[in-house]
């Protein structure tokens, strides 16, 4: 019972500060869950609910999802999964993360050069970009962290850039979820624990987004950046 009301905890908290910043919280979920599960049963759990707390804010904010950058952004990421299973089958999650925290980093340093900065990538960009985060997200499981930086560069107001980063990591779950069932995983051996979950993540999407919306564009951008980096950071720091 006390793992139930802890990972339930968890969720809840985890779920409320990514409605609030956008992203952050399935890392520290990832952490909690660890501590009760065998990787090998975290990781697809640990999509599940990640789906359950993305959908609940993709219904929540649905009026300032940018379908303009989601429906290219899906178009890829299947055959990017596929193609990530194939690629980095051999290689270490270590190796995936030190590129990943890199490519953030580079990403976030661009926007401090004013020839750069000024533009706003242009939509089509996230057609390949599916493709790309197909290609990682079905290895490791960094989601926001990876599609982030692009979003921060649309003209997206705070409730815009999280209301698509939760359609986009929810596809990247759904995806995720078919591949771990097509090699076996079977969520019904997990039912008590989503079933106190699912729940949680969705009243801490809830209470997330009353929060966020009281917010300055100012304060949220802020806050974005900082989990952002310090993610970024601590990827290359564990590797």
């Amino acid at each position: 019972m006390s793992e139930i009301l802890i990972l339930a905890a968890a969720g809840f908290v985890s779920a409320a500060v990514s409605a609030m910043v956008g992203f952050g919280g399935g890392a520290m979920l990832m952490a909690v869950v660890l501590v009760f599960m065998h990787p090998v049963a975290a990781i697809p759990f640990h999509a599940l609910v990640q789906l359950a707390a993305n959908s609940s804010r993709v219904v929540l904010l649905r009026q300032w999802v940018a379908w303009g950058i989601v429906v290219p952004f899906l178009t890829l990421l299947a055959p990017g999964a596929f193609t990530g299973r194939l690629l980095f089958d051999g290689l270490s999650e270590r190796a995936i993360l030190v590129l990943i925290g890199v490519f953030v980093l580079a990403t976030l340093f661009s926007q401090r050069i004013a020839a750069i900065s000024a533009r706003e990538y242009p939509r089509w960009i996230f057609l390949p970009l599916g493709f790309v985060i197909g290609v990682l997200g079905s290895t490791v499981g960094v989601v926001g962290l990876m599609f982030a930086p692009f979003l921060m560069r649309q003209r997206l107001r705070k409730e815009g850039i999280n209301a698509t980063m939760a359609s986009m990591a929810a596809a990247v779950h759904i995806v995720k979820i078919g591949a771990f069932i097509s090699f076996g995983y079977d969520p019904r051996e997990q039912l008590g624990l989503l079933a106190a979950m699912i729940p949680a993540v969705i009243l801490g999407s809830m209470f997330g987004k009353a929060i966020l919306v009281r917010f300055s564009e100012r304060i949220f951008r802020i806050l974005f950046t900082t989990v952002l980096v310090g993610l970024a950071v601590s990827r290359r720091a564990h590797t």
